[in-house]
């Protein structure tokens, strides 16, 4: 089904990884420091035509000021071109959906900063990533970030590979069964409750977490099927953003894109 599970991985450079891992920073910085689309728009209609010429100028140059240290650095052809769209387009411009999957990525910045010894441990899978990690790097030149940049071992990584898919593949079983998609006919004959069961067993048993509630995969503190609605979506934008980080940085991105790395489960 997943071709690219076949294939023989070729994991990015440890330099190539600090890059990446800066790149997703800028980003997520922008996210944050732009206003929310709705409150925005509410405070434009209380200005005058001049205010909201002078909130836009100025914003605008602080934009600049971002791109312009990015080619200097070296990290603006690091970017992909939607990313790089962001990175000029207006404070008016952004949508909340895309503010908010943006600063989702922060989960995969810490992620890679983690695999890079700059993070000591990543949180638990209900937890979100403080972005404030992200500035966990030394204020050193991005040449000698690169030059210094060193991986955790292979398999340390691909252990928390590991985890991230089985957290995204309960997330998209649950989204499989809310939408009336379960297939009716499971490997074995068992039922997906039973399936769910087993699987929550083996990844504690592996250290996926401390042990199951409910013969279900924990997350705050009670069965994972029993989340709200809130509190699934947190998860598994949590779970997905992860499995994406650790399946690039154990090189299942084709030539390392990573706008093309796969998470399926």
């Amino acid at each position: 089904m997943f071709a690219w599970l076949n294939k023989k991985t070729i994991p990015p450079e440890p330099g190539d990884v600090m890059k990446r891992a800066l790149v997703l920073k800028y980003l997520v910085v922008k996210a944050l420091a732009t206003p929310p689309p709705e409150y925005l728009a509410e405070m434009m209609k209380k200005w005058s035509e001049q205010e909201r010429r002078k909130f836009i100028h100025d914003f605008q140059n602080l934009y600049a000021a971002q791109i312009e240290q990015l080619h200097r650095i070296g990290l603006w052809d690091e970017m992909g071109q939607s990313e790089r769209d962001f990175m000029q387009s207006a404070p008016t411009a952004a949508t909340q959906q895309a503010l908010l999957e943006i600063t989702w990525l922060a989960e995969s910045a810490v992620c890679l900063l983690w695999a890079l010894g700059y993070v000591a441990e990543l949180p638990p899978y209900d937890q979100e990533a403080d972005p404030k990690e992200m500035n966990a790097l030394p204020q050193q030149t991005l040449k000698l970030l690169v030059e210094n940049a060193t991986l955790l071992p292979a398999d340390t990584i691909m252990k928390q590979r590991n985890f991230a898919e089985l957290w995204h593949w309960r997330a998209r079983t649950r989204l499989l069964q809310e939408s009336g998609r379960m297939p009716s006919e499971l490997p074995k004959g068992l039922t997906i409750g039973q399936i769910i069961q087993m699987t929550a067993a083996k990844a504690a048993e592996k250290g996926a977490f401390a042990a199951p509630i409910g013969n279900d995969f924990p997350a705050f503190q009670k069965p994972y099927r029993e989340l709200t609605a809130e509190e699934f979506s947190r998860v598994t934008s949590i779970a997905m953003e992860r499995h994406r980080a650790f399946n690039w940085l154990c090189g299942y991105a084709p030539g390392n894109k990573w706008a093309d790395t796969p998470t399926g489960t």
